[in-house]
């Protein structure tokens, strides 16, 4: 039996079809595998992040403390924008939506500042007020008690 070119032809690219049909999934299931691969390698270098900052806290080096002092808080180091000054400047909100009570010495100071400026957390040897905002944009930092998230 002779085969036309155009017979042979459609037998050709039907066969491609096929092996390009089993392969596709493979090439698709690969591509998920990746995709989860990096997912988890994210999650990953995020949890290796976060055991450094409770190591940070609890053996008391930059970021942390080794005082006695309670601190429900834990993102010491973090840096985030105000959002809200409230009244004269003796509460705060940041960007995380963590709210902050300032220190009465300090409100004035507070009250100066502008939405948007950057506040780094710290903690401080204060058991009333734990906590510092520093004001990077101003170099101004300020005592403050973590009042929680909305």
């Amino acid at each position: 039996m002779k085969l036309s070119a155009k017979s042979w032809l459609v037998g050709g690219a039907t066969g491609f079809a096929l092996v390009i049909g089993m392969f596709a999934p493979l090439q698709a299931q690969s591509q998920y595998r990746s995709s989860l691969e990096n997912r988890v390698e994210v999650l990953e270098q995020q949890v290796s992040i976060l055991n450094q900052r409770i190591t940070n806290v609890e053996r008391g080096t930059p970021g942390g403390s080794s005082d006695s002092i309670r601190r429900p808080f834990t993102g010491i180091g973090e840096t985030w924008r105000i959002k809200t000054i409230n009244g004269l400047g003796g509460n705060m909100e940041l960007a995380n939506n963590t709210k902050w009570t300032i220190a009465d010495p300090d409100i004035p100071m507070v009250g100066k500042w502008k939405l948007g400026e950057i506040i780094e957390i710290r903690t401080n040897n204060n058991k009333n007020y734990p906590y510092l905002l520093i004001n990077t944009d101003r170099r101004q930092q300020v005592a403050a008690q973590y009042q929680g998230t909305r």
